[in-house]
């Protein structure tokens, strides 16, 4: 069993309210509980994680729920390991020191980097999500990606775009400039970088 840090839905609680419903009754339906959320350093099953956001996206009629939750997010869900990225003198070896680390905020997953031509291709893989679908988890994690890469670069207002292999939904309430960046029906999850 895979397991994953409660911080990394930091913010779910809030998201999940100001959509009005109830995240004590979403999360106890996942198997989880408002407390652990509240203890950022707790590890739980990261198919429990999946699938309270699973719920949370159908209850809030958010298809974008993961991603809408890492627009409110922030880089203290990463811990110690953007500091220990960061003293790296390169992206992709700040990359390759952080996928060394990813398994102690989830197991199970990695972000593997492929050149083309001048662009760098960031590919996330979950083993989980691979088994299981997991769309609000796989989004939740390019979300996060993105804004790691982007505090590594030192960007504000990141531009580079968030590849998503799901299609686009019908509806979402995603802000316009994260929306504006998602590239639907990608070949991989992840992000690219020109």
């Amino acid at each position: 069993m895979f397991l994953v840090k409660t911080s990394s839905i930091e913010g779910y609680e809030t998201l999940v309210r100001a959509a009005g419903h109830d995240p004590a009754a979403l999360l106890s339906q996942a198997g989880l509980s408002i407390r652990q959320l509240r203890a950022p350093n707790t590890y739980c099953a990261y198919i429990a994680v999946a699938e309270a956001l699973d719920r949370a996206a159908s209850a809030c009629d958010e298809p974008l729920f993961g991603l809408k939750l890492t627009s409110i997010q922030s880089p203290v869900v990463f811990g110690d390991l953007a500091l220990t990225a960061s003293q790296q003198p390169t992206l992709e070896r700040a990359m390759a020191t952080a996928n060394r680390f990813l398994g102690v905020l989830a197991g199970g997953i990695s972000v593997n980097i492929e050149y083309v031509g001048e662009r760098m291709l960031f590919k996330f893989r979950s083993t989980i999500c691979e088994q299981n679908g997991c769309l609000q988890k796989v989004q939740l994690s390019i979300g996060l990606l993105g804004m790691f890469v982007s505090k590594l670069l030192g960007l504000e207002q990141p531009s580079f775009p968030l590849c998503l292999r799901q299609s686009r939904p019908l509806h979402t309430q995603l802000p316009a400039p994260l929306l504006s960046r998602i590239q639907f029906d990608a070949p991989f999850d992840g992000i690219t970088i020109p």
